[in-house]
């Protein structure tokens, strides 16, 4: 069962929500935060699977806290549920590390399935918001996937490049003069950042980064 903290500072809304995403077995509400200041400190204590966050928060805009939330806890994904069809917040909500952005009025089955898709660690962003958005969509993951490529150390840059070309973790031990079980840490840290763990996603971040050519 997934683990739900919900970051809306209308309580009707909140209660909906939770009504909504505990009538779903697969998901559990564990706290509810109305501000900021609350968010962060029941993300560190709850540390849970996915934050529903809205952006208009009384002491903060919700962006602004969303690295600190993935911060506490790194394993949180982030679905910004808003009012908001600003495509700048939804830039912006993608650059800071956010998972999906859905909009307040979408249908409850929308929101079944933008949790069910940065669940399983892919983006969801407003089918509404995708009509002219192509191109933005596509700069979007971009920036998303560059930013988090960006947070690897050069040596998990590298085992990950070598993976990407098809060695196996005892072919890039012997070329880099690195025990079996470093160079399967350097993966699974460099995986675990980069939120993949099969062999094809890392084959196809490196293409999308134009780090390796077919």
């Amino acid at each position: 069962m997934l683990s739900i903290l919900i970051v809306d500072d209308h309580g009707i809304v909140a209660s909906g929500l939770r009504m909504l995403i505990q009538s779903y077995n697969s998901f559990k509400v564990v706290a509810e935060a109305s501000n900021a200041k609350e968010a962060i400190e029941l993300s560190k204590k709850y540390k849970p699977d996915i934050v529903i966050l809205d952006i208009s928060l009384p002491d903060i805009n919700g962006l602004e806290i969303i690295k600190t939330i993935k911060g506490a806890s790194n394993k949180s994904k982030i679905l910004v549920l808003t009012m908001h069809d600003n495509k700048q917040y939804l830039q912006k909500a993608f650059d800071e590390g956010a998972s999906g952005y859905l909009l307040k009025q979408s249908a409850d089955e929308d929101l079944l399935y933008a949790l069910k898709t940065v669940a399983k660690g892919d983006m969801y962003i407003q089918p509404s918001l995708l009509s002219n958005l192509y191109t933005e969509k596509d700069s979007l993951q971009k920036t998303r996937e560059e930013l988090l490529w960006n947070t690897l150390s050069d040596r998990e840059k590298e085992v990950m490049l070598l993976v990407a070309k098809g060695f196996t973790n005892k072919e890039i031990a012997k070329k880099l003069f690195l025990s079996d079980k470093t160079v399967a840490t350097y993966r699974a840290r460099a995986c675990s950042k980069l939120d993949i763990s099969t062999k094809s996603e890392i084959v196809s971040l490196a293409l999308k980064l134009k780090l390796l050519n077919l």
